[in-house]
């Protein structure tokens, strides 16, 4: 029985570094997006200007 406890709190441990890693990546992939959005927007700003 307490190899299965320790089976089950070294699982848990496994699932908590997972959602970790997940959560960093997700916010590593937000920073891309807007990073993605800002040049896009800096591109296309100065010939939205040039056509007023």
């Amino acid at each position: 029985m307490a190899r299965l406890e320790e089976k089950v709190e070294l699982l848990d441990q496994c699932v908590t570094d997972l959602r970790r890693s997940v959560e960093a990546l997700n916010r590593l992939i937000d920073e891309i997006r807007i990073d993605h959005i800002r040049i896009a927007v800096g591109a296309g700003g100065p010939a939205l200007r040039s056509e007023d």
